[in-house]
């Protein structure tokens, strides 16, 4: 995903299918964590087609950019039809993020709601060169 240096979708009025790209802003040299949580991911189970509902987390240890909050909530809405496991969406934002951000590290946590009477967390990394 390009890096941008003028946010596309702050203070705009925007919907999912204005989505192209994650926006960045420039990290402040104090700053060297930062998590984003929120409960409204969702996707669509591949074997069932039904919803599943997230908590994501996502830990940056930034470089030089952050990522902009209304563009990475408008990213996260781009699943809600999207068939994938768990595992595969964590990984996937893990490395947009990071592509985006050029960070010194990005982890993104998914914990699932309860399904079947089993609760599921993926987590997956991105590191620079890996």
């Amino acid at each position: 995903m390009p890096k941008n240096k003028t946010p596309t979708y702050l203070g705009k009025r925007t919907t999912v299918e204005d989505f192209t790209r994650l926006d960045t802003i420039p990290c402040p040299d104090a700053v060297h964590e930062v998590v984003l949580t929120g409960e409204e991911l969702t996707s669509r189970c591949p074997v069932t087609s039904q919803p599943d509902f997230y908590r994501v987390e996502l830990t940056v240890l930034p470089n030089d950019l952050l990522v902009e909050t209304k563009g990475f909530k408008l990213y996260l809405e781009t699943f809600r039809e999207r068939l994938a496991y768990a595992e595969s969406l964590a990984a996937e934002i893990a490395q947009d993020v990071g592509a985006a951000l050029q960070p010194l590290l990005v982890t993104c946590r998914l914990v699932q709601q309860v399904r079947g009477g089993l609760q599921l967390t993926a987590v997956a990394s991105w590191r620079p060169g890996k």
